[in-house]
């Protein structure tokens, strides 16, 4: 049991930083330990929340090597990341499925009103809460009328005898893990959330949530 948790720690810490990593993980690796994380509940739950259509424009930031890319199909899928290596490999590995960009999502090279949903899993974990609030601004801007953001989020244990999942958490890369209340607070700034789920995957807690810009609370 001991060595099991050892496995599963060191690869929580593999995936929570994997730019980092990136260069030396192969991607079918890279897939095979992210799909521990991102299990079929966690991913159903995150398609459901996005519901993809072929009319639907869809930014996923960051998109890393597109492992949620299926998630968003079919649609007219757009992912950035600041990691041109995953930036490389998830063209490699969709090409001509959509369009792949380095950017950075507090400062989007997009028009205003491009995206009708906006999807941002294991983003707002690694920044502080300045970054957060530029990066809410800009998804706020690029988002159409009616569009709407969905946040797959880490967040710190919902229950305090989760001592496994506390220790996952401190190694993970992403220096601003957050409880779920604090999160929404900063969510609240720019926009109504319409709806939210807590999800969980080999003991860590994550906050699925949905929501749309300030002023579209009549439209959903």
């Amino acid at each position: 049991m001991f060595r099991f948790c050892i496995f599963v720690c060191h690869n929580a810490f593999v995936i929570s930083d994997y730019g980092v990593f990136m260069g030396a993980l192969p991607v079918r690796l890279f897939d095979l330990i992210a799909n521990l994380f991102y299990n079929d509940e966690v991913k159903s739950a995150i398609k459901n929340a996005v519901s993809p259509s072929h009319d639907l424009a869809i930014l996923d930031a960051p998109c890393g090597t597109g492992i949620l890319t299926p998630l968003c199909l079919p649609s007219q899928y757009t992912g950035i990341d600041l990691d041109a290596d995953r930036i490389a490999s998830a063209k490699e590995r969709y090409a001509g499925v959509g369009s792949f960009f380095v950017a950075d999502a507090a400062k989007l090279d997009f028009p205003g009103a491009s995206f009708d949903v906006i999807l941002a899993s294991g983003l707002f974990h690694h920044l502080d809460d300045v970054t957060v609030l530029r990066v809410l601004a800009e998804f706020s801007r690029v988002l159409k009328p009616r569009g709407r953001l969905v946040v797959f989020e880490a967040i710190w244990p919902l229950n305090r005898l989760n001592v496994l999942g506390y220790v996952m958490r401190r190694m993970d890369k992403g220096k601003f893990v957050r409880h779920a209340a604090e999160f929404e607070n900063m969510f609240k700034q720019y926009f109504t959330i319409s709806s939210g789920r807590p999800l969980n995957s080999l003991c860590l807690d994550y906050d699925l949530k949905v929501m749309v810009p300030h002023g579209e609370e009549d439209k959903l």
